[in-house]
């Protein structure tokens, strides 16, 4: 199917609706005047699309055995003319919906500002044309989470077709990356409808009026900052968490009166000379905030203070909500290794 060069009047749409096509379609220079409806078409080879001018398409459940071509190193990417159909800010300019094609290639520029890419699926990216800088699997990891949020319904199966392609080509960090932007978007959508988030800046109020999720929110960003979702190298997040709550404990303790040498009255403590090293809290805190593990017997004796003679109440509160932590965050280790935070 050879259309190259043609040109399909002003405002007036291209239904092509459940066309099949046996070989390839060549739609190269092609200028469409109104909409292009190529919904459920089969192309068992190429759909080369290079250098027209399109306002709004529909790919929506698709087939394309080979390559889907909207840029290469012949030929430009496509031209959105977006003022066509009113699709940009108010509708999606590509729909991409449920839509099977065998290898994408493209180019930074063939992409419009809204793309509809749930469903979508491909198994390689890169076609016969995209060598050098062409080639997407070059493309910078800001640049791919760039393009998944330009579809504005969140789903996960964009980022996990994605992750998949990824992985399946080697490139495990790019894997990792946009598993980690997938649950990182799905956090921020869940808080996105919740006014005390968006008064703190934490969230961007939505375009739509949205439920709102806070616990969700709460939720996932613990795992975000504890454990990075516990996704490939975001995972060593966790010894951030657990030297953070270290140094914590370490300047509890240097405080208490069974570290400074205090002794209690009913008057103001008076400080003593310091009986403990800076190094014997380091490690007591330590002790304190790892579950089932005993550095030192005399780190648990320490902590075991019912007259409150080495720690004073709050300093016994702080270190059991450290120890709450502690175990909590063992268990999002444990959860993280079994993969049960990545979904």
């Amino acid at each position: 199917m050879a259309m190259d060069g043609a040109k399909v009047g002003k405002d007036k749409a291209f239904d092509a609706e459940t066309l099949r096509v046996v070989g390839h379609a060549f739609l190269r220079d092609v200028g469409f005047g109104g909409p292009v409806d190529l919904i459920a078409a089969k192309f068992e080879r190429n759909l080369d699309l290079r250098g027209s001018s399109i306002g709004r398409f529909d790919l929506s459940g698709a087939f394309i055995g080979d390559d889907l071509v909207l840029g290469g190193l012949v030929g430009d990417g496509i031209l959105w003319e977006a003022k066509w159909t009113g699709c940009g800010q108010a509708r999606v300019c590509l729909n991409l919906r449920n839509a099977r094609i065998g290898n994408l290639q493209d180019t930074k520029q063939s992409w419009p500002a809204r793309i509809n890419l749930e469903g979508f699926t491909y198994t390689h990216l890169g076609g016969s044309g995209g060598d050098g800088d062409q080639d997407m699997r070059n493309r910078d990891l800001a640049w791919w989470r760039e393009w998944l949020g330009r579809d504005p319904v969140y789903s996960p199966q964009p980022y996990a077709q994605l992750a998949g392609v990824q992985a399946a080509a080697g490139n495990r960090d790019a894997a990792a990356f946009v598993r980690f932007t997938g649950r990182d978007r799905e956090r921020l959508e869940a808080g996105s409808g919740c006014g005390w988030l968006q008064w703190l800046g934490l969230v961007d109020a939505p375009s739509r009026e949205r439920p709102c999720h806070g616990d969700v929110w709460l939720g996932l960003s613990l795992l975000q900052s504890g454990i990075g979702y516990g996704i490939g190298a975001y995972s060593f997040r966790v010894v951030g968490t657990a030297l953070a709550m270290t140094v914590t404990g370490t300047i509890i303790l240097w405080f208490a009166p069974g570290v400074r040498g205090a002794v209690l009255t009913k008057f103001p403590a008076r400080r003593g000379p310091r009986r403990k090293s800076a190094v014997w809290c380091v490690g007591a805190s330590l002790n304190r905030l790892l579950p089932l593990v005993t550095i030192s017997q005399e780190f648990n004796d320490f902590f075991n203070d019912p007259n409150r003679e080495r720690l004073r109440a709050w300093q016994q509160i702080a270190f059991a909500i450290l120890a709450f932590f502690g175990w909590a965050l063992g268990l999002f280790v444990v959860a993280a290794f079994s993969g049960l935070t990545q979904s």
